[in-house]
């Protein structure tokens, strides 16, 4: 079999497949992915005096404006901003990036902007006799490492599997294309 005889240049070419997937899992950098969880402020407004429950409860912000306003502001660019669980209170703000410290960083800088951003909101509010609880940060910053150590492995074994085959194939169609010369030569010389 043709495969059996060139078997040196497939093992050649799948070595060469297996050795490029080595150095590319090798030197692919980690992944730092953080998120921080928000509890957006609520206006408490008693429009009756009479009545001592609130009548009016509604968020300082609204997600659609808070993600408006980080889109304003390049510092603020490559978030993920989402509504946590179909609650229009809780929001989720992720960021990625191959350094750890960026990560905690950058979250650190949204939160502070956010607050600052709706500190005007707040004091207008209060100035107006409503009640006011201030955004906040529900949970600590969160940096997580992603090191993709089972994708690496199945990379490999993909490359293996591609260099095989496709040894194969160039072992197969070099068979071919030699045959159709010879048969050429032969035909010429007839």
């Amino acid at each position: 079999s043709i495969i059996v005889q060139r078997k040196i240049v497939i093992i050649l070419i799948t070595m060469l497949f297996i050795i490029s997937s080595v150095n590319y899992v090798w030197t692919i950098q980690p992944i730092y992915r953080g998120s921080v969880l928000l509890e957006i402020g609520e206006i408490i407004i008693n429009t009756d005096p009479k009545n001592d429950k609130p009548t009016i409860i509604q968020p300082i912000e609204n997600s659609s404006d808070l993600k408006a306003f980080l889109s304003q502001h390049s510092e603020y660019a490559n978030l993920s901003v989402r509504l946590v669980g179909g609650s229009n209170k809780l929001v989720h703000i992720g960021y990625e990036s191959y350094e750890k410290s960026v990560v905690k960083e950058k979250l650190e800088n949204v939160v502070q902007g956010i607050l600052e951003h709706q500190k005007s909101k707040v004091v207008f509010y209060q100035k107006a006799s409503a009640q006011v609880s201030a955004t906040r940060a529900v949970s600590d910053i969160l940096v997580s490492f992603d090191s993709m150590q089972s994708q690496k492995f199945f990379m490999v074994v993909v490359a293996f599997f591609s260099g095989l085959a496709v040894g194969i194939l160039i072992v197969l169609s070099g068979e071919f294309i030699l045959r159709d010369t010879r048969k050429r030569d032969q035909s010429e010389r007839s």
